[in-house]
């Protein structure tokens, strides 16, 4: 699936492939998540185009999860950390 036209492609790109991540599965989560607005902010605090809590990006040594660099490594590594532990059963990592 080409993805190069989608905003952010390269960074995301990149973001997953670092994290070990599908960016097809990346590109899913921020359009659900914050439909490419890197300025979205959910009413619980979550930032970015991942919508990364505060707390996650400390987690993650991500000063400024509102920076999108930042925000998608944060989130990249959050989504590796959750295939992970729930063994690649994606239905459970995106519940």
């Amino acid at each position: 699936m080409d993805l190069s036209g989608k905003p952010y492609a390269r960074q995301i790109d990149a973001a997953a492939r670092e994290a070990g991540v599908d960016p097809a599965l990346v590109h899913a989560v921020v359009s659900v998540e914050s439909a490419y607005r890197a300025s979205a902010v959910s009413p619980k605090g979550a930032v970015g185009l991942m919508q990364v809590l505060p707390q996650t990006a400390t987690r993650y040594g991500v000063a400024d999860p509102s920076a999108v660099g930042d925000n998608l490594r944060a989130g990249t590594r959050h989504l590796r950390r959750l295939i992970d532990k729930y063994d690649d059963r994606l239905e459970l990592v995106l519940a």
